[in-house]
């Protein structure tokens, strides 16, 4: 709708499919909320595609995340099809603000002892981002991402999905400032470990000219189980600005 929103302090967890959708023209504020274990039993052929499955947000307006934590919000789809962008948070369109929040252990995986591929049960299925998908402009300022993990799959050419935070064509003009991304992993689930989409940051902007600028922030201990992509910025297409950052233990 047309109309701004605001939540304060509320808590949402264990939604089915996701915890909050707006569209619209309206703006929304989230400030000091919690947001866990959404998207939890979305499980089924086509069912766990599902973009954002704590906050979902596309239109024109914008929307501003502050003191805001997301746990455990997960891509669900029972090893059947692939999973959707943004495990925790998916901007679709419109432009977006997220401040001093954190977010952990988003698309944590659950499998059964075999060997890793399409045979074992993935509950979540490579998603696009595990903590955040940007498909318009957003500003990440002073967040905390950390044990967040990132289902993987395909060839060089063709993998397309992983990384924490995702950033695709739309959301140049995008900036991360002043944060901390640490253990965070995109784990190979298929037998071919070759996905170019891991990292702590992935760009996929379409064109060389658009640009996303990453300062102040720390890169630490975070893995990809690929032989193609890397733990800590990648760039698949577009420019990232990189000052003042720590990249240590990747």
């Amino acid at each position: 709708g047309s109309s701004a929103v605001a939540f304060e302090r509320f808590q949402f967890d264990r939604a089915k499919q996701r915890a909050m959708t707006k569209s619209g023209s309206g703006d929304l504020d989230l400030v000091s909320c919690t947001f866990v274990s959404n998207g939890f039993s979305t499980a089924g052929a086509g069912m766990g595609v599902y973009a954002g499955k704590a906050v979902a947000f596309s239109g024109t307006g914008a929307l501003l995340v502050t003191n805001c934590y997301f746990a455990y919000n997960y891509q669900t789809n029972n090893a059947t099809g692939t999973g959707g962008p943004g495990a925790a948070l998916a901007v679709n369109s419109g432009r977006a603000r997220v401040v001093d929040s954190r977010f952990f252990a988003n698309c944590l995986m659950f499998v059964v002892p075999q060997n890793g591929n399409s045979s074992a049960t993935l509950f979540n299925t490579w998603p696009k981002g595990s903590a955040i998908y940007a498909a318009g402009k957003v500003c990440v300022e002073r967040c905390d991402f950390r044990a967040n993990l990132c289902n993987t799959r395909g060839s060089e050419q063709s993998g397309q999905n992983g990384g924490v935070v995702f950033f695709a064509s739309g959301s140049s003009g995008s900036a991360v400032s002043n944060c901390i991304f640490a253990g965070n992993v995109d784990r190979a689930s298929w037998n071919s470990p070759l996905s170019a989409r891991t990292g702590a940051i992935v760009l996929e902007l379409g064109a060389k000219a658009r640009t996303v600028d990453v300062f102040g922030s720390t890169f630490a201990y975070n893995l990809a189980d690929t032989s193609a992509g890397s733990a800590g910025i990648t760039v698949v297409a577009g420019t990232a600005n990189v000052k003042n950052c720590v990249f240590t233990g990747n």
